[in-house]
């Protein structure tokens, strides 16, 4: 494991009346693979001495040389049968802030964290299209399907006319004959949408921004707790998780190991 832990507090302002205390901490780790076996390590292009350990693969769906979606003969998506990278898990960096303001008997205290990078899935947005729940599913395509009973879905993409592509064992291209013609074929709209969220779609960057805790907080006057039977006493209004911004992530929390 490699990474480095950065931690800054000052006092900003520090008089009779009034205090400000802030304090950041910046942090990340990641892991490498320092030694292999060489009969159990896994046989792709990722796992090599040196390299990430937390390297984040999945089996996306087809695409030709521009970029279009292939698609079969019924129209639908055609999944690779070998796994790409798409990302990292660890983040690039862990971070956080404090704020901490004192006035009087008075403490107001602001916590803000997040994280920058790493992926993760989001299997409730996957399965929230996958059911059908999903807002964004609720469309004429839908409409047309379960009303009446149309299975015209297009979104163009394009099919393979003839000839063939050959892989080498990690997936590699090496030689491609593939003839393309544009995908006009219909196809169920539940279908198809099932099929795409086989991909890695779902997959989604990590980087967050979360008001972790804002409190205040009010010392009791030590002669009026003392009448309490306390030596002294204060009293708190804490929320916890009040805001939340995400880049990716628009249904679920992305501050968790997986949703």
């Amino acid at each position: 494991i490699r990474g480095v832990e950065i931690m800054l507090s000052a006092n900003a302002i520090d008089n009779k009346d009034f205090k400000w205390n802030v304090a950041t901490n910046w942090s990340t780790a990641r892991q490498y693979y320092a030694k292999l076996d060489p009969d159990y390590s896994k046989d792709d292009l990722w796992t090599k001495k040196g390299a990430r350990k937390d390297v984040y693969t999945a089996r996306k769906l087809m695409t030709a040389p521009d970029g279009q979606l292939i698609h079969d003969g019924s129209g639908l998506p055609i999944r690779s049968s070998y796994y790409s990278k798409i990302g990292y898990t660890d983040p690039d960096w862990n971070w956080g802030l404090i704020n901490t303001f004192n006035y009087k008997r008075f403490t107001l205290t602001l916590s803000i964290d997040g994280r920058i990078g790493g992926h993760t899935s989001s299997t409730t947005e996957s399965y929230m299209w996958d059911a059908g729940v999903h807002p964004d599913s609720d469309n004429q395509w839908r409409y047309d399907e379960v009303v009446n009973g149309l299975k015209n879905y297009n979104v163009g993409g394009v099919q393979v006319a003839s000839g063939e592509a050959k892989y080498d064992k990690y997936g590699n291209i090496t030689s491609d004959t593939r003839v393309f013609t544009p995908n006009t074929t219909g196809a169920s709209y539940q279908s198809y949408v099932q099929r795409w969220t086989s991909g890695p779609q779902f997959i989604l960057d990590e980087t967050f921004l979360k008001l972790r805790e804002l409190s205040i907080t009010y010392d009791i006057p030590t002669n009026f707790a003392k009448k309490l039977g306390m030596t002294s006493a204060s009293i708190s209004a804490i929320g916890q998780n009040l805001f939340l911004w995400s880049k990716d992530f628009k249904y679920t929390d992305p501050d968790r190991a997986k949703d």
